[in-house]
């Protein structure tokens, strides 16, 4: 990995403000959840009071708009940029640990007081260390236990649960945001992406996504995706149902199950990184330069090669 990659267990504070500045800006302009009643809250370096305080009066507003003739429920997106235990708890202010189940807990208050007999869609948006872990747990308690009350829609994760996530001084963000906000609009090759202060400069179209993740990490970092409520968990290019698809006692997989199958595709999808061009960070700001452009369309076709 590149030289001044860095695990967030040790976040510049202002580097992950600038991932969720974007990441919370941009997203609904991707996904189709988005409304047109929204209210953001905005908090850096939170203590867990803090983060309740912003869902109580989230719940609230949610509860303003139950009249509406459109109304069901409502969704609530977590949007997280920084530390993440190995447990999968968020690392918030003074090191105080905000779990899965503590975030299930405040949501089934608002959903219990705030939805009005309605299910709340559940999303959460992260960029720190173990985020898979605090996503699958998400997931498990909304499909197998509050199932009732809450609805997971969207949980797109920056790695999995035994892993780290990297963020990188030539980039001012975490590579996991780096990677979402590529645009290969410009071309097989050329494309852009944030800099440092969120405006937009030359990268490399294969620097997209979560296989753009894996490229840079040279496979450290494989993130975690489930999106649209479809009931598939994505790694790379491969995903699974989260439904058993016959005979069981449950309908859905329990989360030691999930965990398995994450973890078992993860290894076979980072394996696929190993040998293949070490890019640099200069290099993928540099675009598709004609420096660049021979080695770029060398490991174009050994990705294709490698089923990436």
């Amino acid at each position: 990995m590149g030289k001044n990659f860095r695990p967030r267990a040790v976040a510049d504070l202002e580097w992950t403000t600038s991932d969720v500045n974007y990441l919370s800006a941009h997203f609904k302009n991707i996904y189709p959840d988005s409304s047109e009643h929204e209210k953001t809250y905005r908090l850096i370096n939170p203590s867990i009071a803090e983060l309740q305080n912003i869902l109580r009066k989230a719940g609230r507003w949610l509860r303003s708009h139950c009249n509406h003739p459109d109304w069901d429920g409502g969704a609530l997106l977590l949007v997280y940029a920084g530390h993440g235990d190995e447990g999968g708890e968020l690392v918030l202010k003074d090191d105080e640990l905000y779990s899965p189940e503590m975030y299930i807990r405040d949501l089934l208050r608002i959903a219990e007081q705030e939805t009005e007999g309605h299910r709340l869609r559940v999303s959460a948006l992260m960029d720190s260390c173990h985020s898979g872990e605090f996503g699958l747990r998400v997931l498990d308690l909304t499909i197998n236990i509050h199932d009732d009350k809450l609805v997971p829609f969207n949980l797109l994760l920056s790695c999995c649960s035994d892993e780290s996530s990297y963020e990188d001084g030539g980039l001012g963000h975490g590579i996991f945001t780096y990677c979402f906000s590529v645009n290969n609009e410009l071309g097989n090759i050329a494309a852009t992406a944030i800099q440092p202060d969120n405006s937009f400069g030359p990268s490399i179209s294969i620097a997209s996504g979560e296989k753009g993740v894996g490229l840079i990490t040279s496979g450290a970092q494989n993130p975690i995706c489930y999106r649209d409520g479809t009931g598939y968990i994505k790694i790379g290019s491969s995903d699974f149902s989260i439904f058993h698809d016959g005979d069981s006692d449950t309908w859905a997989l329990s989360l030691e199950q999930m965990r398995t199958k994450v973890l078992t595709l993860r290894d076979e999808n980072s394996a696929k990184y190993i040998g293949l061009t070490d890019f640099s960070i200069s290099r993928i700001k540099s675009g598709a330069s004609r420096a660049a452009a021979k080695e770029l369309k060398e490991a174009l076709f050994k990705l294709k090669a490698n089923d990436l």
